[in-house]
């Protein structure tokens, strides 16, 4: 059976700063090229991030768009790539933007509602930021991103995934392991080097699951 692979993120899955349109654009890519070439099966894939998106905004949409994009016809996987926006620290209220009981109450919902219709969930990690560029943002100094922040929602989605027998696939050490302006656009965003790192591993780790062929 065909599979339709729904990516549902924020403005890292829309693709922000990538030529290419971003890695879940480039996976698309990918698997529409091989539909061309005549492969069998065809993987479509949907990319569904929306820019500022964190777990609440993803929970009030998540249900209409999942059940919009059913078919018996195919077979449908879920992956989750949100978390970063809800790490946003306010500066004002002295919070993160989704408290992480709330941020953890969000995935377990996200979640109930996906396995009503597929088993197939995978969850993606965190990206790094730059601490020095946005912690505070200079364009709203009320809010801020640090690698702080970003590595305690990263373990929280990390746990989250080991408890619930989903796959993960860890991106932080990937992009972490260049400077950050040679895979980050503004600090935050990869750049079309970030995009191409993170579709890379995306692309392998779903081969590695059967997911993709």
């Amino acid at each position: 059976m065909n599979n339709r692979i729904l990516i549902f993120g924020d403005s890292i899955t829309w693709g922000a700063w990538d030529k290419e349109g971003g890695w879940a654009t480039r996976l698309k890519k990918y698997t529409d090229q091989q539909a061309m070439e005549g492969l069998e099966n065809y993987d479509a894939v949907y990319p569904l991030g929306i820019s500022g998106n964190n777990t609440v905004d993803l929970l009030k949409r998540f249900p209409i768009e999942l059940e919009n994009r059913l078919s018996d016809e195919w077979n449908t996987i879920v992956v989750l790539a949100i978390g970063i926006n809800d790490s946003k620290f306010n500066f004002v209220s002295q919070e993160n933007q989704v408290p992480i009981n709330k941020f953890n109450q969000n995935l377990r919902e996200i979640v109930k509602i996906a396995k009503q219709y597929t088993q197939e969930i995978v969850v993606v990690g965190l990206t790094p930021v730059d601490d020095s560029l946005l912690y505070p943002m200079p364009w709203n100094p009320n809010y801020g991103y640090n690698n702080a922040n970003v590595k305690k929602y990263n373990t929280a989605l990390t746990k989250f995934a080991r408890e619930n027998n989903l796959p993960f696939i860890a991106l932080y050490k990937l992009l972490a392991a260049y400077e950050s302006d040679e895979a980050l656009h503004d600090g935050l965003h990869p750049n079309t080097k970030g995009h191409r790192l993170i579709f890379n591993k995306i692309a392998n780790e779903l081969k590695k699951i059967k997911i993709l062929q």
